[in-house]
């Protein structure tokens, strides 16, 4: 499939995603709630800091495909110190970790085959941008990240949905949606490799 490269992105929209990975070490400071109380959500905004120092640092190699309105690009990220801090923006602003909003999301949780156990918390309020995260864990360690995200105003309306996987990376898929022109999709995907392996 013939691929052109991207010229045209918004700024913002390349500010909104860019790259992350997972944290292979345990994650000791993992707050996990007892079903049906409101008392502690999981801290998200932490992890994603915490990750943002680490690959800050590591700095692993790996690619990002980049799509939007019908183009694409795929770009080698070997040689390229990333920002962090910008990189993993959409997963760190969807933090729900707030005392105002504990009696706004449900919170389930589910044991699942392997020793996996995933928390869930769904949104209550329809005003939340926040709609639903998922978080699954083996043996308290925070293996994979699952947010759905939608933005909406008078003149627009946009959904994301973002995927972060430890060791691996993550993806970013969405439509930006207008009232008075024609929506658009955009998708980011990011293989990362890091050195050392899972040390």
């Amino acid at each position: 499939m013939e691929k052109r490269r991207i010229r045209t992105i918004p700024c913002l929209m390349i500010g909104l995603v860019l790259l992350s990975t997972g944290c292979h070490k345990e994650d000791r400071d993992a707050r996990v709630p007892v079903k049906g109380s409101m008392a502690s959500f999981y801290d998200l905004k932490g992890f994603f800091s915490k990750e943002i120092k680490r690959l800050d640092r590591l700095q692993p190699e790996g690619t990002k495909t980049v799509r939007f309105d019908g183009a694409s690009e795929t770009i080698d990220m070997k040689g390229k110190p990333a920002d962090y801090s910008k990189e993993l923006a959409s997963f760190v602003s969807s933090d729900i970790n707030k005392l105002s909003w504990r009696e706004k999301y449900r919170i389930d949780t589910v044991s699942i085959a392997n020793g996996m156990r995933e928390i869930r918390y769904t949104a209550l309020d329809e005003h939340l941008k926040t709609r639903e995260i998922r978080l699954l864990f083996k043996e308290n360690s925070l293996k994979e990240v699952r947010i759905k995200n939608r933005l909406k105003s008078i003149i627009a309306e946009s959904t994301q949905e973002l995927s972060y996987i430890t060791g691996s990376g993550y993806a970013i898929e969405g439509v930006q949606g207008s009232r008075i022109g024609r929506s658009r999709a955009f998708s980011v995907s990011v293989a990362l490799k890091e050195k050392g392996g899972n040390g």
